[in-house]
């Protein structure tokens, strides 16, 4: 079984929520996997 990632963040970084960060983020996982392939 996969252990999840976990990233820390470094203080003072933006957080985004809403539609457009879910299709920024969806497109960001498709160019990792397109990259991992």
């Amino acid at each position: 079984m996969q252990q999840p990632m976990i990233i820390i963040l470094k203080e003072g970084t933006d957080s985004a929520q809403g539609k457009s960060q879910v299709l920024s983020n969806i497109s960001a996982c498709q160019a990792v996997a397109e990259a991992i392939r």
